[in-house]
C-alpha cells in the first residue's frame, strides 16, 4: 500500500508529490507544505520577463521600493484567459506573484 501511495504522489507531484504522500501531507519545519515549484507546475505558469509587460514591472519596482523589500517577487502568467485573477506565494526569501492571462489581457487594454 505504501508503494503505490509513493507511486500515486510521485504521478502527481513529481518528487515533492512523493514526498507528501509519505509524510501524510504533514508541513516541513521551516518550509512550505508544497514547494512553489510544485503549485507552479500544477497549473501551467510560465515567468514572465520585464520585456513582456516594462509598465507592470515598473509598478511593481516602486510598490518593492516603497516596501524596502530586498528583492522583488518573481511574476507567473497562468493560462486563464477567461478569469480575473491573482495570488500571491511564499515569503521574503521566494515570493511570487501569479497573475491570469485574463487579468494581464484586461490590464494590457485598459
Amino acid at each position: 500500500m505504501t508503494l503505490l501511495l509513493a507511486m500515486c504522489g510521485w504521478i502527481v507531484g513529481g518528487t515533492e508529490g512523493l514526498h507528501q504522500a509519505l509524510t501524510g501531507g504533514a508541513p516541513r519545519p521551516n518550509g512550505p507544505a508544497v514547494a512553489h515549484e510544485t503549485i507552479l507546475r500544477w497549473f501551467g505558469a510560465r515567468l514572465l520577463r520585464p520585456a513582456e509587460h516594462p509598465g507592470l514591472f515598473s509598478i511593481l519596482a516602486d510598490v518593492c521600493h516603497r516596501a524596502h523589500l530586498a528583492r522583488m517577487p518573481d511574476i507567473y502568467c497562468v493560462p486563464a484567459p477567461g478569469d480575473m485573477n491573482a495570488y500571491a506565494l511564499g515569503g521574503p526569501e521566494g515570493a511570487a506573484i501569479i497573475l491570469t492571462e485574463g487579468l494581464l489581457r484586461r490590464n494590457d487594454a485598459q
